[in-house]
């Protein structure tokens, strides 16, 4: 499914294939940015944990492997925003798959 897709970081390479979790855990972090609120912030790790059931750690060990599958450098700031970002902007989440 998202395989096919383009990264935000490097619009040259696709986006590797993504694990069901993984998927689970983009949709987690995107869904406040599909909500109605008007000032929206991409899910903390904390919520993501809460919304999935999982530990804290098992998500951010999720979350590193999703920086490295877009592209996201380890320095960059607001890491989290530009993974929601990527996720919306190249389909992996939308409303349709909330």
């Amino acid at each position: 499914m998202a395989a096919e897709k383009r990264t935000a970081a490097d619009s040259g390479s696709l986006v590797p294939a993504l694990t069901p979790r993984e998927v689970d855990v983009l949709k987690a972090l995107c869904a406040p940015l599909l909500s109605n609120d008007p000032y929206p912030e991409p899910a903390s790790t904390k919520e993501i944990a809460a919304s999935l059931v999982v530990s804290e750690p098992a998500v951010r060990q999720h979350l590193l492997r999703l920086y490295d599958k877009f592209g996201i450098l380890e320095e960059e700031q607001h890491k989290r925003s530009r993974l929601a970002k990527g996720a919306l902007l190249f389909g992996v989440v939308s409303r349709d798959h909330r």
